[in-house]
């Protein structure tokens, strides 16, 4: 008969892919919408398998696995969440859960994860049910020894023997938390003979002491302990991990209470953990740690170094030319690559000291304790060397040190090696730069300033571009001045602002809150770039609207708008918003143009006091029905016809158009003001299958000075995640040139 699974989550996308994949795995899968359709469901049907999203629409993921759980403790629980610390994780397991999932999760992935947490639950009730039966034996035993005298010899020597046929070790102990008997399982996991314990405090035998002793003690009144994991001191001081069952014995006629205990050697189990552990820090391809791991222990060895006062350094590197490499020989061989660039860090670095790291694609980084820039430059160079030695064709390596200082944080201790790493790309690439603190200046790994050639190799790469990112990933911070940081830190150049994050109506937003974003800006030394997502929020606001009444309304909230972006530094207010633009059954296409460019009209006044650039955005023929082509915006913009009227292109958006989006660039480049990046699939760049190689060359051929600033409208990657891979594929391939 297959396992019965149910899912709850606020997403029907998901609910149906999970849905039709577990049914096509052989389980039977119900799936809920809302904690109470799952928990009805949970009432009248029997579940070996809950699955729930942790933050849910109209819920809390936790609480409902609680209510299941209070339901049918034999209930085995999943929590899948796109956001997740290590603070989540704890709660989650402790309420109950078997495991997590991470989205977005490979459907192979949560395949595994569904089959070990059966298994595990399987093993858990037979464990549960042996835990039982052994100990309803060992109060049968008990009673007839209690009701009849005349058997007494008999009946110990059956209770020893069953008990010591066991391969767990079963203690009884004292309330005085002594050990009275042990059967010979004990020999087997611990090393004793049964008789080296009698009289001993139950602490000796285990990690936690009286400490772990006294808790357990304590926590049998309220009933028995099952499922509780432990480490018992083998004879040899090893330490050995154990699932205990306790529970009080009661004895009748006045006796003393007892406490028995019944362990079970889980060192197996534990090692399969440990390995699936490993299973997902690890790079699948290179053998190396992933990002995830790489961000958990850069953040370990940066607190370790700051308290012992030790050296730390980082490299980070990419493979030169890979790409071109990549597309001509096939991913196999590209795939050598990889693979050879994680020989090269293993052979090149120390065993279980240095941590080597699959940054993303062809990035990687080294994580290097207790070792200075000297030594840090000599390791880059080694591995340059080595890599070079293994002739992948042309490629070469970029490599980018930075050594650890005390006001260092892992955002821009991981940006100044990356600005190494590019400055090592700019100048042909091949080589090592490190940042030298003193001179606060880059050098190569001869301790001399890039040359004429280098710089002059940078600058016929067309310059840095200047990127920026939207500031709706960070709505549930909360803090502007803590994005502001963030942001910088992270390497971005600019901000642009979601008013809606800060207040339904833009004018709602207080003089001093206008004024703080001005003076955290300015402190970081980001710029605060414009604003975008103008009409979320507001109530009775459209572009193109048929009553007189909402379109003067919808004007003087762009004039309001306007007054926002310039207060807080802006200088580009992007306009989208596809429903509030949407032409209405009942008027013309040709009306609904007027309409708008009325509104915009009447706004270039302040537009131009403001120094404000209003960007139209060209959406998709599926989000709206007004300016869904760059020819009808550009139409309207030539009707406008002010500077402070231009166009935004969008990467997104020109994924569904005739025309490839270079094309599209350089055929309206004189109007291009500023440029959204990223994916078809409305995630960051970098994170889909946009190649942004050629639209970065298709902006240099325009000359375009304006900013490449990311947007995505899928969040569930975090925010961190989605900011910090979003930027270093934009560095990458901003730096690259197709041939």
């Amino acid at each position: 008969m297959a396992e019965h699974i149910l899912y709850l989550d606020s997403d029907a996308g998901t609910l149906e892919v999970v849905e039709d994949f577990l049914r096509g795995e052989s389980y039977a899968c119900d799936t809920a919408a809302t904690p109470a359709e799952a928990l009805e469901r949970l009432r009248n049907n029997k579940y070996t398998l809950f699955m729930t999203e942790l933050y849910l629409t109209s819920g809390n993921g936790i609480e409902v696995m609680k209510e299941a759980l209070a339901l049918d403790n034999e209930l085995a629980c999943i929590v899948t969440t796109g956001m997740m610390d290590v603070n989540d994780a704890v709660e989650v397991m402790r309420a109950g859960a078997s495991d997590f999932l991470v989205k977005p999760f490979h459907l192979g992935d949560l395949a595994f994860t569904v089959e070990k947490t059966l298994e595990r639950r399987r093993l858990l009730l037979e464990n549960r049910r042996y835990q039982s039966s052994l100990e309803g034996r060992i109060r049968e035993a008990v009673a007839e020894l209690e009701n009849a005298n005349k058997e007494l010899r008999h009946t110990k020597e059956y209770l020893e023997n069953l008990l010591n046929s066991s391969v767990d070790t079963v203690i009884t102990s004292n309330m005085e938390h002594k050990i009275v008997y042990v059967n010979r399982g004990v020999t087997d996991m611990l090393g004793y003979a049964p008789s080296e314990l009698k009289d001993v405090p139950l602490a000796r035998l285990f990690r936690g002491g009286d400490d772990e002793i006294r808790r357990l003690y304590e926590q049998l009144e309220s009933g028995p302990i099952q499922n509780y994991e432990a480490e018992m001191i083998h004879k040899e001081e090893r330490h050995i991990p154990v699932m205990l069952s306790v529970s009080l014995v009661r004895e009748q006629g006045g006796g003393e209470d007892s406490v028995l205990s019944i362990c079970r050697d889980i060192t197996q189990q534990k090692q399969l953990e440990n390995e699936l552990k490993e299973l997902t820090i690890k790079d699948g391809l290179t053998d190396l740690y992933n990002q995830r791991y790489f961000h958990e222990r850069l953040q370990v060895e940066i607190e370790r170094a700051r308290r012992q006062s030790h050296p730390l350094s980082l490299l980070l590197f990419d493979v030169d030319r890979f790409k071109e490499y990549n597309d001509t020989k096939g991913h196999l061989e590209g795939d050598k690559v990889l693979k050879g660039i994680g020989d090269v860090v293993r052979e090149c670095t120390r065993d279980y000291v240095d941590i080597g790291c699959r940054y993303g694609g062809d990035e990687f980084t080294v994580i290097l304790p207790e070792t200075d820039e000297a030594l840090a430059r000599k390791i880059a160079e080694r591995i340059r060397t080595s890599f070079l030695a293994r002739k992948f064709g042309e490629c070469t390596l970029s490599v980018g040190v930075m050594t650890y200082r005390r006001d260092s944080t892992p955002q821009s201790f991981i940006r100044f090696a990356d600005e190494m790493m590019y400055g090592a790309k700019r100048a042909g690439g091949n080589c090592v730069f490190v940042y030298q603190p003193k001179e606060k200046q880059i050098k190569s790994e001869d301790e001399t300033p890039p040359s004429d050639t280098a710089q002059a190799a940078a600058g016929a790469r067309g310059g840095r571009m200047k990127f920026g990112i939207c500031s709706e990933i960070f709505k549930e911070w909360n803090d502007m001045e803590r994005v502001i940081n963030y942001v910088k830190e992270t390497g971005y150049d600019g901000l642009e602002i979601a008013p809606f994050t800060l207040s339904q109506y833009v004018y709602d937003i207080p003089a001093s809150t206008r004024a703080d974003i001005v003076r955290y800006a300015e402190k970081a030394q980001l710029d605060i770039l414009g604003i975008h997502w103008v009409f979320v929020g507001p109530e009775g606001v459209h572009l193109t609207h048929p009553e007189p009444e909402v379109r003067a309304f919808t004007q003087k909230y762009m004039l309001d708008l306007i007054n926002f972006c310039g207060d807080v530094g802006g200088k580009v207010l992007v306009f989208g918003s596809p429903k509030q633009r949407n032409v209405a059954r009942e008027i013309s296409y040709n009306q609904a143009f007027d309409y708008a460019r009325e509104i915009f009209e009447a706004t270039m006044p302040l537009c131009e006091r403001r120094d404000v650039t209003i960007c139209m955005e060209q959406l998709t023929h599926w989000e709206t029905n007004f300016c869904h082509t760059p020819e009808q915006t550009i139409e309207l913009i030539e009707a406008v016809n002010h500077p402070n009227f231009q166009l935004l292109l969008d990467t997104k958006a020109m994924s569904f158009l005739e025309e490839d989006r270079p094309e599209v660039i350089r055929k309206y480049g004189k109007y291009l003001r500023h440029y959204h990046a990223n994916d078809a699939n409305f995630k960051g760049p970098g994170w889909g299958d946009v190649d942004f190689v050629p639209i970065f060359d298709a902006l240099r051929d325009i000359g375009y000075t304006g900013y490449v600033s990311v947007e995505v409208f899928k969040f569930e990657d975090g925010p961190e995640a989605i900011a910090e891979k979003s930027l270093n594929y934009l560095k990458r391939t901003s730096v690259a040139r197709r041939r």
